[in-house]
């Protein structure tokens, strides 16, 4: 068998055999890389601390993020202590739930915001058709007589001026004497009762036709500054 270090090579019709050289068996080795270092992540680990080196001898301030993170802990903290006008009262008093909070997770009125910043279980109840009319058909003496009971069943978990304006409507609907015994069917009556029992106290109140006199604008503010003064004295103590 030839050996394949040689070559045939065509001479004159003759077949002769040509040596050349054995290629050497050993393989280029790469020298290893730096101790702590490989490739191009040393590369990158070199040329990030030599700008911090850099930025050091300019004289650049460095960012502090543990002085940052604390602010923006203590704004947040800030945020969520401070009643916002829509969310006193909660949940009897207070308007209908923000829609920007419930979207996006964040409210960019904060502290100014007209509607209410805490958690609602479920929808804000309403009367249907059928119940709006019913209202419209009622007299202003039977509609205080159906709501009134309901005020005062919200009003034991109150401030006391919610009692107080429990008492004045009372009151009011005595002097009017002009209830018309207007007939509602039990069914009716029962669905009503659901969804005036799962209504806030300000919720229903804004159902009576009765004029708002003086007085009964008097009250409500009253109950609304007692809400106002309850986070404050828990501050205190």
């Amino acid at each position: 068998m030839c050996d394949v270090n040689n070559q045939l090579v065509l001479k004159s019709t003759f077949l002769s055999v040509q040596t050349r050289p054995a290629a050497s068996r050993d393989r280029a080795r790469s020298a290893p890389p730096p101790h702590g270092h490989s490739g191009s992540a040393g590369k990158q680990a070199d040329y990030v601390a030599g700008l911090v080196q850099r930025a050091a001898e300019l004289g650049f301030p460095q960012a502090d993020t543990d002085n940052g993170q604390v602010g923006q802990m203590a704004t947040d903290e800030a945020d969520r202590t401070m009643t916002n006008p829509g969310t006193l009262g909660h949940p009897q008093l207070c308007c209908r739930p923000c829609v920007y909070l419930a979207i996006a997770g964040s409210c960019r009125n904060g502290a100014s915001c007209e509607y209410c910043h805490e958690g609602h279980a479920g929808r804000v109840p309403k009367l249907d058709k059928q119940q709006r009319q019913l209202f419209h058909a009622l007299s202003e003496a039977d509609t205080l007589g159906l709501l009134l009971p309901y005020l005062a069943d919200k009003a034991i978990s109150m401030p006391p001026a919610a009692a107080e304006l429990v008492h004045h409507l009372e009151r009011y609907l005595a002097a009017l004497n002009s209830t018309t015994g207007t007939v509602i069917s039990h069914a009716r009556l029962a669905k009503l009762a659901h969804v005036l029992q799962n209504m806030s106290f300000i919720r229903v109140l804004c159902l009576m036709p009765t004029i708002w006199s003086d007085e009964l604008k008097a009250l409500l503010a009253k109950l609304r500054h007692e809400y106002h003064a309850v986070p404050q004295q828990r501050q205190l103590e």
